[in-house]
């Protein structure tokens, strides 16, 4: 009959889909099968495969929650070891790469100061973006003449003392390497970046940090005192330079590599860096006569222990 034709149309219709479906086609020895043997074998082929791919997903869905579980794992602990790594472990301020990497970031700040310079109504909320490098004078006396471990003190107390002098909270303090501190503010002008600097100065000034080969009671061999009083302290001093980074209006900036950011800030840095030697040769080191003293003591103790053997 045409309704039994049109069931066995759409039957067939969907065996030849069932073959896309890698459902393997049964196999039979009479050369001929009815009707209902073949769909029966289908249906039953059809469910198994239903079966597997339903099993395929559930697999496939838990490894794709273990492999998210451990993407995310693997991005929190990348980040972990990022901040890790922009901060200096010694002195606990902004490291090397968090220096390199953020020059880019105040460049493009101080071009947005340039804006409020112009633009009337938010000129009141202009700040203007400097740089302030330090050195230690005279560090390579302390490190020859107390030894490493207590030069990495000395930069300890003045990763402290610096951080402690800078007010703001968008102000920020690098240790690019050695004995270097570099310090980024915003303030409305030079002045205001001068009293930042003059309070770092004295900041660093006011450290005192126990002489460890200090001995009140120690005399040449003339018996003379080795140390003055002064001497059971070491202090330290800056070397400082400011400058300010001159930007270009943000509409100049577009399309510029960060190369050319970093330049524009590593300009500003050698300004800087010219004023801190300048000041290296107005100013003089404090404790001068507590290292040559120190290095007296030490080579005393050398000799005795040199005698004794």
């Amino acid at each position: 009959s045409l309704r039994e034709h049109t069931a066995q149309s759409e039957f067939w219709e969907k065996f030849i889909d069932a073959q896309h479906l890698a459902v393997g086609l049964p196999t039979y020895d009479s050369p001929t099968v009815s009707y209902q043997e073949v769909k029966k074998d289908l249906r039953e082929d059809e469910s198994g495969l239903r079966a597997r791919m339903q099993m395929t997903k559930k697999t496939l869905l838990e490894e794709t929650g273990r492999y998210e579980t451990l993407k995310k794992r693997q991005e929190r602990e990348i980040e972990e070891l990022r901040k890790k790594t922009r901060i200096d472990q010694l002195t606990q301020t902004g490291s090397r790469a968090a220096y390199e990497e953020d020059k880019v970031k105040h460049v493009k700040s101080a071009a947005e100061q340039q804006v409020c310079e112009i633009v009337p109504k938010v000129k009141q909320f202009k700040q203007q973006v400097y740089v302030i490098v330090t050195d230690v004078k005279q560090f390579s006396e302390i490190n020859n003449n107390y030894g490493h471990p207590f030069g990495d003190r000395v930069l300890q107390e003045i990763g402290f003392a610096l951080k402690a002098s800078l007010m703001k909270a968008s102000d920020e303090l690098y240790r690019p390497g050695g004995d270097e501190f570099t310090a980024v503010i915003r303030t409305d002008n030079e002045a205001g970046a001068q009293v930042v600097a003059e309070r770092m100065r004295k900041a660093i000034d006011s450290i005192r940090i126990k002489n460890p080969y200090y001995d009140a009671k120690a005399t040449d061999e003339q018996g003379r005192m080795v140390y003055e009083p002064d001497d059971e302290f070491v202090r330290v001093r800056l070397n400082i330079g400011c400058s300010r980074i001159e930007a270009h209006y943000p509409v100049s900036l577009r399309g510029k590599p960060d190369t050319f950011y970093k330049e524009v800030f590593d300009r500003a840095i050698a300004y800087a860096d010219n004023q801190a030697y300048d000041d290296k040769k107005c100013t003089g080191a404090p404790g001068k006569d507590t290292h040559r003293h120190t290095k007296r003591y030490r080579k005393m103790l050398e000799d005795d222990q040199t005698s004794a053997k």
